[in-house]
């Protein structure tokens, strides 16, 4: 898995990106209003992180 330095402008540590990545909670499925929230492939780039937002912490109760 690679971070791309986008995925770094939110002060977001390399680590904690990764740990996040390889733990993932959630993952949305795309429907005709909304695109997916995470495309997953055998050779992943990750090229956005940032802390979640609280209207989204929902989704994982």
């Amino acid at each position: 898995m690679r971070i791309n330095l986008s995925a770094l402008k939110h002060g977001v540590a390399e680590a904690d990106i990764l740990h996040a990545a390889e733990r993932r909670a959630f993952e949305s499925e795309p429907d005709d209003d909304m695109p997916a929230k995470q495309f997953i492939s055998g050779n992943q780039l990750i090229i956005h992180a940032m802390k979640a937002r609280r209207s989204v912490l929902k989704l994982l109760d």
